[in-house]
């Protein structure tokens, strides 16, 4: 289960919240293979970092609890490297429409913590730290229109983003053995609409 077992059951009131935080730095090469009139194709490739982290508190009341806590906080350093390409069609003007897919593979230095409380802190049900280290897997795409000038380049679209291997988080495995947890691993799929701004050297 989500809390630990053995420990308060049943509550009148639960409330939730949850953050998410997302910091991706690239350093990377591209060379065009190939550069027609109207239409360029560019492989590239380099380094990816990444810095991302993500928190859920629940807070209960009532019955068994008086004002009990439930945390649950992951981090992840990763680094590695990335890969891939991106069409473009110039339309003129500096104005181009453009595809693009990259893929990446990393290391990621994971930091779990999981606290559980009740009594407003005074009784401590849960206060467990694990630190590990495991592969992470990034593929993303991308269709969008960009604008060049004097090598500022303005962009915007649509973008997929998919990371593996990051969605872990401590649970407990059963009540007999209140001790006994597992570490469940899940995938993070992020779309939407971008905006970017990029200087070429």
């Amino acid at each position: 289960s989500y809390s630990h077992p053995g420990g308060p059951a049943e509550a009148e009131t639960a409330a939730a919240e949850t953050g998410f935080d997302y910091s991706v730095f690239d350093l990377e090469a591209r060379r065009s293979i190939v550069n027609c009139s109207n239409v360029t194709v560019d492989v590239f490739g380099g380094l990816r970092w990444a810095d991302l982290g993500h928190d859920i508190t629940a807070r209960f009341d009532g019955i068994d609890f008086s004002n009990g806590v439930l945390a649950n906080t992951t981090k992840v350093d990763a680094l590695g490297i990335r890969f891939g390409g991106v069409t473009s069609w110039r339309m003129g003007g500096g104005l181009s429409a453009y595809g693009q897919a990259a893929g990446a593979v990393m290391y990621g230095k994971f930091d779990q913590r999981r606290f559980e409380s009740n009594f407003t802190g005074a009784q401590v049900l849960v206060d467990f730290r694990d630190q590990y280290v495991q592969p992470i897997f990034n593929l993303d795409s991308s269709l969008g229109l960009s604008w060049e000038r004097n090598n500022w380049v303005l962009s915007g679209g649509y973008e997929l983003n998919l990371w593996t291997n990051l969605g872990e988080s401590i649970r407990f495995a059963d009540d007999i053995e209140p001790g006994s947890i597992a570490s469940l691993s899940g995938d993070l799929l992020l779309e939407g609409f971008f905006f970017r701004v990029a200087k070429i050297w």
